[in-house]
């Protein structure tokens, strides 16, 4: 969203191996199904309060968004 908690990020991938095609994230061939994402991390630091302004935080976290739809 444009406003709200906050921060930088991780994803997490599994590499299903050189038989299955598609590329790295970030390359022509990303929508292959070789490199599946099943995490995130977002360590939220900050608090979006409008386009312009970003505030601290008082009690910083790590969201792990690791749902139960990607373990299935």
């Amino acid at each position: 969203g444009d406003t709200g908690p906050c921060g930088p990020c991780s994803e997490i991938f599994i590499d299903r191996g050189e038989d299955v095609w598609g590329g790295p994230p970030g390359s022509p061939e990303e929508d292959g199904d070789r490199f599946l994402e099943f995490w995130n991390l977002v360590f939220m630091q900050y608090e979006q309060v409008t386009k312009d302004e970003r505030i601290d935080l008082p009690r910083p976290s790590i969201d792990t968004g690791m749902g139960l739809e990607r373990m299935a």
